[in-house]
């Protein structure tokens, strides 16, 4: 299953529902409380509650949790920092504070897809 359709792919607005895949289970980060997964991103609620429910147990762990777009929007921010996205939506906004504080969700979502396309399960 695709995570992101061919027509999120090219639409730069819209709502979209988003998704945490929790590497080592719910809520498991690093020693210093980094997030250890990625992000998902959906077009409708129906696809993002049904792959949040496709849950297969590992260890007896859950590792999906559908997230809102504040918690997306950080999440990615995280991952796209450091990358040749990042540092074009720098050279746009100034300073990394100014692109956490000022970027769009479409641009960040632009930025999150050119590095990392289309994710799939």
């Amino acid at each position: 299953m695709s995570i992101t359709s061919k027509a999120a792919k090219t639409a730069s607005t819209g709502a979209h529902y988003y998704a945490f895949f929790w590497q080592y289970g719910l809520h498991v980060g690093s020693f210093d409380g980094e997030q250890l997964g990625q992000t998902m991103v959906f077009d409708t609620k129906a696809d993002r509650d049904a792959w949040v429910s496709d849950e297969h147990y590992e260890s007896g762990d859950l590792h999906r949790e559908a997230i809102g777009a504040r918690e997306a929007r950080a999440s990615i921010i995280r991952e796209v920092s450091g990358t040749n996205s990042w540092a074009r939506l720098c050279d746009r906004y100034d300073t990394p504070s100014e692109v956490k504080r000022s970027a769009t969700m479409v641009e960040l979502l632009a930025a999150w897809r050119a590095e990392y396309g289309e994710r799939d399960e």
